[in-house]
Order: C-alpha cells, then structure tokens, then sequence
C-alpha cells in the first residue's frame, strides 16, 4: 500500500533548496510517482525500497540530479527511515535528503591533485619517498625505487630497514651516523646500494622534514637520485686530467731524453763508421740497438703525450687486419687461437699505419698476457654512428661516425680497481722485468691523437675487450707500397748554420755533418745565429732546434732569418714538439733523437725540393756514404 500510495506529506524547506525552490513544491510532489522521478533518483527510490523489503527499518542512497542554475550536477545524499504505527505496520517513509555538491566537488579536486601526484611521482626518475616522523613507515616510495635498487615496493613497505640493509658495507656505518644525527631540518647524502643481481649504484640521497604548526615533525619526504653515471662522469674526467698532466710531464722529460740519445746515437755513429774490426763493431751494434731501443721508448712516452707527429695516410683496418693476422699468430704462440670479424665493407681511416700496427700488436700481446693457459683472441671491425647515448657515457669522445676495432681475449680479466689506470705510462701488473707499462699507454696517445676514441670492458675471470674508435675517411686506401734496400747516404757541401743550445748535442750535431760533406757554421742561441749569418752570408739552410733558452725559439729564428734571406731554407729539429707543433707545419721537421741516415734524407729534401733533385746537373758536389 505504501508503495502504491507514495504520496509526500510535507517538504521541509532543506529539501526544497535541494531539489529547486518552494515555487517547486508542487513538482516535487509530482516526483513521488515513479514514472515521474529521474532515472537518478529512481534507482535511489529502488535502492530504499530493497532496503525495507528485507526487514530494515533505515536506508543510505546517493544520487544525482541536474543543476540548472550552474549546469553541472548536484549531488545528493538520501537517508531513509520507515517508522511503523501503533499496530506495527509501515506507514510511511522519512527521507532527510542532503546536498554534499560542494563535499563531491572538494573531494574531486583532492583525487585530482593525488592523480597529478601519483602521474609525476611514477614517472621520475628518482625515487621519491615519504615516511613517518622517525622511519619506523614507509607511507610511500615512488616506482623507480624498483629500478634503482632492483628491488620491490613492498618490501620496503613491510620492513623499512631494507633500506639500510641495501646500502653497500662500506657506506652503510657513514649513512647510520648521518641518520643518527639530530635533525636540523635537511640531510643530503651520497652512498652505495648494492642491487640483488651484484650491480652497485651510486645515490644520493636528500630528505626534508614535515611539520605542524606547533612545528613538530610528523612526516618526512625525500628523493634519492642514481647518479651512478654522474660519477663515472667525474671519474673519467679525473682520470683524464691525470693522463693529461703526465702526459705534459712525459713530454717535457722527453725533450731531454730526446738530446741525450742524440748525442748517443750519433757519436756511437761516427765510431761505427770508423771501426774495422768486426769484433768490435759487433759488440758496438748491440750498443747502437740498445740506444734505439730506449729512443723507441721514448717515442711511446711522446705518443701517450699526444705530442708525437703521425704521417697521417688513408687505411682499409680490414685489409691491413688480414695482412697482420700471421704475425700476431707468430708473435702470440700457437696456445692462442686468433678469430677475425670483419665488417663486409671497407674500413678506411686517416692513421699512422705503423702506429697502428704497433697498437694492435700491444693489445694483441696484452692479451695473451692475460691468457697464460691459452684461449681465444677475437678481432672485429664494424663502422659505427657514436651517437648521443654513447657520448653521455663517455664523454671524452666526439660525435661522427667511427671505424670500430675490438680485441678480445677470454683471459683473466682486469680487476675493478685496475681499470682507472691502465692507460697510465709504466702502470703495469706484471712481474718485475716482463712489461714496461708503456704498451696501453701508447694504444691511449696514439687513439686520442688520431682523433678517435678507446674504451675498455673487462670482467673478473671472463676477460677483457678494448675498443678502439678512429675517425672514418671517405678516401680509398691504397696498398702500400714495397720497399727495397736502403738507399746510400747522400751527403752534400752546402753551409749549414747550426743552432743548438745543448753543447754536446751541437757538437754530435756538426760532426755528423761534416761527415756527409757540409760545411758547418755553429751558434749556440738566436743572437749568435744573426752573428753568424753576418759573417757567413753563403749559409744555404738553417738546422734549428725548436726549444732553447733566452726567449727566441727555433721557430721564431726561423721565421726571422727567412725574413732577411728568403734563399735559406729551413730545417727545424726537436725532441718534443709541444704547442709548436701546428705552427711547425710549414717548415721540414726532424725528429731528435735522429741517425745520420735521417738527417742525411731531411737535409737533402730540404736542399733539393725547389733545384730540380734527380735531374743530373747539380751545383753542388754530393757525397754518397754507406755506414757499416
């Protein structure tokens, strides 16, 4: 009967603020007929009834209904009571309808801004964390706690210490302490977590404290950043200062050394030349290859300082690769077995092919060092793109696209702690006598020095892979040619002014000279030059070292002397080119330290480049000299 009377029977002026206005009183009535609710509030009207039906005597409905006035919806609560009468049956329903519009909307904006926190929370790269006061609850950790620390959300959840159980050993009593300490408001720390897989990550970690406004705390938010790569970052950047300023140091002692073996090497020359018995010329020869040897040594110091001068000429690394796999075979033994992948297409690069030669070699052999039971050395080419990814690694290298040459070996590997150093000079791991230190060092300064890149992966026991990068050229390698016997040496008569500051250096200098026929003039500095040329106006080339005291070097004599005489020709030597090096490219250069047989061909290129050389008619006499 009820639910066919539903009839209202009073509209309290709350209700009529709900559903319009008292003008309304008369439609709300009207609404008390199913067919005449909206669908809203007819599923409302259901809801109470089911209610009922099963024996209860209160009901809880929401439902909406349009607005007119702002054009949204209202949103309305209804609470339901069926009083029963004397005889206890229902007799009608009482319904307290509350307007929680402004409740709903407020509660919208609040889910809003918790989705806008959530959506930037989860898509951070850093972990963003909040906990109660003292730690004790984790009250939420961000998803990229599950990619920094590799493991889940819930269990730093369930067991908030996971955290410092997650901290590397060594890190972990700093971290404790800096916790422990009172909280002054922030703390900004950097330790290792060690992932479950092994793989150790650098964080840092940065927390802030929340307060009320009696100003105790009561929560505790924080991000923690991976700056794994940011380290590495400034590690290799450490590491290539050190390389640098040892380079500079190296480069400056070679200068020096440079001098000395000159000095060596061309006076043990002139007695070569001199001795007849062959006794004693086979004891001097081993004396001679010893000095050359240490003057090979130099050169690498001189590489590594990217301060040696490359006779830069195109190369196809796979055709040179196949040419050399014999070699490395005869150089490394038959327990190594040699594996090549080359790229299909041609691998051409601007490269000293000798240096390059000789940096395979050294890697080749670090590998077999590293083998000392045998295995497998595997060389692959590939041309590749280095793109931003792989500069943001390593970022001492240059964008652009690269011949790549990888020489792996499946030795012993390169312990974590070595790896920083073992492009150092003489930092070596080898027992005393067996290695010089110098081999990776010179692969580094001849790489860097040709543009291009290396890099280097090892693992404990599984072995090493280094990574050489050199610039691609779009120039055809041409295969090089064949060389024969060496040629006698060919002297002169011309006047040459020599300028050395180092005595004994200038007196090898001149002796060696003179044995090939020239006359000489010497000067020890660039005022005794100008001297010299007053004196002797017939001098035809100017040999100079390029480093000398008192403020004028070789290269600015040179520069003036040609400014007075432009007929004398230039010849400039030096152990060490240094920032000179660029500005030295417009005059012949000889390298110290130097044989006869090198100063003998610079000299006379130098002489003959603009007098026709070859053509017969000669104004001066020429000497030709064999050394035994």
């Amino acid at each position: 009967k009820l639910i066919e009377a539903r009839t209202i029977v009073d509209v309290s002026l709350g209700a009529l603020s709900v559903h319009g206005s008292v003008e309304k009183q008369e439609e709300i009535a009207r609404q008390a007929r199913l067919d005449q609710m909206r669908p809203g509030e007819v599923q409302c009207f259901r809801d109470l009834l089911t209610a009922f039906a099963e024996g209860k005597d209160f009901a809880l409905s929401d439902f909406s209904l349009p607005d007119p006035a702002t054009g949204g919806q209202k949103h309305i609560r209804t609470r339901a009571v069926m009083p029963r009468n004397r005889r206890g049956d229902w007799s009608r329903v009482l319904r307290i309808e509350t307007d929680r519009t402004a409740e709903h909307v407020a509660v919208a904006k609040i889910s809003e801004r918790e989705e806008r926190f959530r959506q930037i929370a989860e898509n951070l790269r850093e972990v963003f964390w909040v906990s109660n006061a003292d730690k004790s609850v984790i009250e939420y950790v961000s998803p990229a706690y599950e990619t920094i620390w590799g493991r889940s959300a819930e269990e730093i959840y369930r067991n908030p210490g996971a955290f410092l159980e997650a901290i590397h050993p060594d890190d972990r009593p700093g971290v404790i302490e800096s916790l422990d300490r009172p909280f002054d408001g922030t703390y900004d720390i950097e330790y290792r977590v060690v992932r479950p897989d092994g793989e150790i990550r650098w964080v840092r970690d940065r927390a802030a404290p929340i307060a009320d406004d009696a100003g105790k705390v009561y929560r505790i938010v924080g991000v923690a950043d991976d700056i794994t790569d940011l380290k590495k970052k400034d590690r290799d950047l450490q590491q290539a200062q050190k390389i640098e300023a040892l380079g500079q140091l190296v480069g400056g002692i070679a200068h020096d050394f440079n001098n000395v073996l000159t000095i060596i090497l061309g006076n043990l020359e002139l007695l070569e030349s001199r001795l007849r018995n062959p006794a004693n010329l086979k004891l001097l020869a081993r004396v001679i290859e010893a000095a050359r040897r240490e003057g090979r040594m130099v050169d690498e110091l001189l590489l590594f300082s990217r301060n040696h001068e490359l006779k830069q000429e195109p190369c196809d690394v796979n055709d040179l690769l196949y040419r050399m796999k014999e070699l490395l075979q005869r150089t490394l033994g038959g327990a190594i077995e040699i594996h090549t992948r080359f790229h299909p297409e041609s691998c051409v690069v601007n490269v000293d092919v000798s240096y390059l030669q000789t940096a395979i070699i050294n890697l080749a052999i670090n590998a077999r060092d590293a083998m000392p039971r045998g295995g497998d050395l595997i060389i692959e080419t590939d041309v590749v793109d280095l793109d931003a990814a792989f500069l943001t690694r390593n970022p001492d290298a240059a964008p652009g696209r690269f011949v790549m040459i990888a020489v792996t070996d499946t030795g012993t590997g390169i312990p974590a702690a070595n790896l920083p150093h073992v492009f150092e000079p003489f930092f070596t791991t080898k027992d005393a006598g067996k290695g010089t230190g110098m081999g990776l060092a010179m692969v580094y300064g001849f790489v860097k020095q040709s543009g291009g890149h290396i890099s280097v992966y090892s693992e404990d026991r599984h072995g090493t892979s280094f990574k050489v990068y050199l610039p691609a050229a779009a120039a055809k390698a041409e295969s090089a040619p064949q060389t024969g016997a060496p040629a006698a040496l060919a002297g002169g008569n011309e006047v040459v002014l020599l300028v050395e500051d180092e005595e004994l250096v200038r007196e090898t200098a001149a002796a060696l000279l003179q044995t090939l026929g020239y006359r000489v003039v010497e000067a020890a500095n660039g005022p005794q030059a100008f001297e010299a040329l007053k004196s002797h106006p017939d001098v035809e080339v100017l040999f100079t070292d390029t480093v000398m005291p008192g403020g004028l070097t070789g290269l600015e004599l040179a520069r003036r002397v040609q400014k007075l005489n432009p007929r004398i020709k230039v010849l400039l030597t030096s152990g060490y080119l240094g920032d000179h090096s660029a500005r030295m490219r417009k005059y012949a250069r000889l390298r110290k330290p130097y044989s006869a047989a090198d100063l003998a061909s610079a000299l006379r290129r130098v002489l003959d480049a603009d007098d026709g050389a070859g053509d017969g008619d000669r104004r001066h006499e020429r000497h030709s000299l064999r050394y035994h």
